[in-house]
């Protein structure tokens, strides 16, 4: 996720979650939207892929938080893909 998009998103939740006191959830659904809810909702079952678990995130933190994501996702992609060997990721 780079470029204006994924700018104008963590923007846009920054602001969402900074009106929240306690932890919420970020979930990415099929479209590469990213939402949020309470951390007792499961979204997976209605198709969205869990990101992480947040207490009013900076732009900072959030920016770092969804990097460390989507690269791990890509990682896995890239494994799955047979690009990257499995000892490679030991």
């Amino acid at each position: 996720m780079s470029g204006p998009r994924a700018g104008a998103q963590v923007g846009r939740l920054v602001e969402e979650l900074g009106h929240f006191h306690g932890y919420r959830t970020l979930w990415l659904d099929r479209r590469g939207y990213l939402c949020h809810s309470e951390p007792d909702d499961e979204w997976e079952a209605h198709g969205y892929t869990y990101v992480a678990t947040v207490m009013r995130p900076g732009s900072d933190e959030l920016t770092s938080v969804l990097g460390a994501f989507f690269d791990r996702r890509r990682e896995a992609d890239e494994v799955r893909a047979g690009v990257v060997p499995l000892l490679a990721m030991a």
